[in-house]
């Protein structure tokens, strides 16, 4: 049998049948020829861009006014949608990019062309790379039943968060009260310290003067009485976790004087002397937590003060961590 083939218009005569040429559609070939890559990012990746973008686009003097107020449309606060309304970035039919703050995990499939503006875009995270965090201790008082319990909840979890508005929840109901907060700014792998303190001088070492027929200091000691809060924080491989050597002394109460007996040995005079018993309770450690979460780093039972016994009081110490980002990021515009 003779086979004639005649070609018009995109279709083809083959054997006296008409049917449609053998090519790919446009958008069957424009998926076939999608990638599919994940990247790695810190959980909240989407967060800090998107905070960004509305402080810049409240901030600019010379933006268009819109009455938001009048507006029905929703913002599309995902991934994608920051990349294409922000930043300018189209995505073929069949791309997508899904953002999993649980995994930590971005997932992109778009064609080259594509792939390459949004990888772009990721690496300009490395211009925004954490440099410092705000460290934050914050002691509360409680019963001492209730802070076994906080202790309790504490022990299988990693981030205290939940636990730790709990807490604001018995400062609500007068179950609990703040005793002090402190904080300080510290450089990644630098050392810092927050003191909120006074100076006590006293004597450590004291002798009988036969010849002024007194007792008289020997030497002396400055102490800081007050809340220190001294972090050494190192940051992970991941842009995210913070490793921090971590040291809180806090007193709970002025020193206590303490009375001493000191004899002559010649005269057989005996002298009442005053030292103080200071009130300190220190937690020095080193732990592991994931930025913007709480935890819980130790309790103690306050001393020097008469209340403490009687209200069988105890302080829970929290710790907050927060990594702070510098640099700023250029939106994608069209050329």
């Amino acid at each position: 049998m003779r086979i004639v083939k005649f070609m018009l218009l995109g279709l083809c005569l083959l054997d006296g049948t008409l049917f449609a040429e053998n090519e790919p559609s446009k958008s069957r070939q424009a998926e076939s020829e999608l990638d599919t890559r994940v990247y790695e990012v810190p959980s909240n990746f989407l967060d800090r861009f998107l905070s960004m973008n509305e402080e810049v686009v409240a901030n600019d003097p010379f933006g268009d006014f819109e009455d938001k107020s009048k507006s029905t449309k929703p913002a599309d606060r995902s991934f994608q949608g920051i990349l294409n309304t922000h930043y300018g970035i189209p995505f073929p039919k069949g791309a997508s990019a899904i953002f999993n703050p649980k995994q930590g995990r971005l997932e992109v499939r778009a064609d080259l062309d594509t792939m390459e503006l949004v990888e772009a875009f990721i690496g300009s995270w490395n211009d925004r790379l954490p440099k410092q965090l705000n460290v934050r201790v914050e002691i509360y008082q409680m019963p001492a039943i209730a802070a076994l319990k906080v202790q309790q909840l504490c022990g299988a979890e990693d981030d205290h968060t939940f636990i730790w508005e709990k807490v604001l929840g018995m400062m609500e109901r007068k179950q609990a009260s703040l005793v002090v907060t402190s904080s300080v700014i510290a450089q990644i792998g630098q050392i810092a310290k927050a003191e909120s303190v006074r100076e006590v001088i006293y004597p450590t070492e004291v002798k009988w003067s036969e010849k002024a027929g007194l007792v008289l200091p020997v030497k002396f000691k400055t102490r800081k009485v007050g809340t220190i809060l001294e972090v050494d924080p190192v940051l992970q491989s991941d842009y995210f976790t913070v490793m921090i050597d971590l040291k809180v002394e806090h007193h709970t109460g002025p020193p206590l004087m303490k009375k001493l007996m000191v004899n002559s040995a010649k005269a057989g005079r005996v002298a009442i002397v005053e030292l103080p018993e200071f009130q300190a309770k220190t937690i020095a450690t080193q732990i592991t937590m994931r930025s913007d979460s709480y935890k819980c780093i130790g309790a103690w039972r306050p001393t020097g003060k008469p209340e403490y016994v009687k209200a069988n009081a105890m302080q829970v110490v929290f710790l907050r961590v927060d990594l702070q980002t510098t640099g700023k990021i250029v939106p994608w515009k069209q050329r």
